[in-house]
C-alpha cells in the first residue's frame, strides 16, 4: 500500500512541476501539446515508481546499497526485513542453516520482544540481526523524538536479547532523511539498503520471486527477501522460492558474501 502511497506523492510533484513549466512556458507548450505533456508526466512517475520498488530510495551518503567488489565480483547477500515471524523466520532459518548460509534479519522491534526465542536463535546461527524500525512507520514523516524511539527502542531490544549491540539499520520501505540517517549513525549503526528485491512483499507465486532475483542478477548484489508480513498474509512463497535462488545463483557462479563485503 505504501509503495502506492509513494507513488501517488511522485505524480502529484510532478504535476506541480508540469504545471509551473506550463506557466512558464504558456503558451508555446503546454496549452499546444497537452496530451504529449501527459504523456511525459506519466513516463515519469512510472519510471520513478518502478525505480523504488526494486531499488529503494535515494543513493545518499554514508548508506550501502551495494557489496564491496572483489576480483571474482560474483558476490551476493542476503537480508530480510520486517520479522522476526513465528511461523516463517524459523523455516527460513533452517534453509539457510541447510545451505551454510549468513544473512542479516533488519528485525521489527515490538515483533522482537514479541518472539525473542527467534531472536536468539538468529544469534546462536550466526545470523546478524540489525534494526528496521520498532513498528514499521515511514521515519522521515516522524519528528525527531518519533525517529529516535523506532530506532533505539529496536536496538534496546536486540541489545536486551542477545547482549549484543547491533550494527546495521534499514529503514521501512527505504524511506530515509538526513535526520534518520544521524540517528542511525549516532547509535554506531550503518544504514543498508538493497541493490535487488525480490518483490515477496506482494508476489504470491514463487516462479515469479525467483525471476525478479535472478534474472538480470549483477556482481556484489545485496538481495531484499521479506521474512515478516502482516496477519492473515502468507510468506509462504518466499519459503519456497529460496531454495531455488539459492542453488540457481551457486549454478550461475555467484557466492555468498561475509559482512566484510558490505562498503
Amino acid at each position: 500500500m505504501f509503495y502506492y502511497i509513494i507513488a501517488s506523492s511522485l505524480f502529484l510533484i510532478s504535476i506541480i512541476i508540469i504545471n509551473i513549466l506550463a506557466t512558464s512556458l504558456k503558451p508555446l507548450l503546454f496549452s499546444r501539446y497537452p496530451i504529449p505533456f501527459l504523456i511525459i508526466l506519466i513516463v515519469i512517475t512510472l519510471t520513478f515508481a518502478y525505480i523504488y520498488q526494486r531499488k529503494g530510495v535515494g543513493a545518499g551518503r554514508n548508506i550501502t546499497r551495494k557489496l564491496h567488489p572483489d576480483e571474482s565480483r560474483k558476490k551476493y547477500l542476503l537480508t530480510f526485513d520486517d520479522g522476526p515471524s513465528i511461523e516463517w523466520t524459523p523455516r527460513i532459518i533452517e534453509i539457510l542453516s541447510e545451505n551454510n548460509l549468513k544473512a542479516i534479519f533488519f528485525v521489527v522491534g515490538k515483533e522482537a520482544e514479541e518472539h525473542p526465542d527467534i531472536i536468539r536463535k538468529m544469534d546462536e546461527m550466526g545470523m546478524e540481526i540489525g534494526v528496521h524500525s520498532y513498528s514499521h512507520k515511514p521515519l522521515p514523516f516522524l519528528f525527531t523524538g518519533g525517529i529516535r524511539q523506532e530506532i533505539e527502542n529496536t536496538a534496546d531490544a536486540i541489545r536486551e536479547i542477545t547482549g549484543k549491540s547491533p550494527r546495521y539499520f534499514r529503514p521501512p520501505w527505504g524511506l530515509y532523511n538526513k535526520e534518520v540517517l544521524d540517528i542511525a549513525g549516532g547509535n554506531g549503526m550503518k544504514t543498508i539498503l538493497w541493490s535487488r528485491s525480490s518483490i515477496d512483499w506482494k508476489e504470491s507465486d514463487p516462479g515469479k520471486i525467483r525471476n525478479n532475483v535472478i534474472e538480470k542478477m549483477l556482481a556484489e548484489e545485496i538481495l531484499l527477501f521479506h521474512d515478516g508480513c502482516k496477519k492473515g498474509a502468507s510468506r509462504g512463497p518466499t519459503v519456497k522460492a529460496l531454495p531455488v535462488i539459492i542453488e540457481e545463483l551457486g549454478a550461475l557462479g555467484f557466492s555468498p558474501a561475509g559482512l566484510e563485503y558490505i562498503q
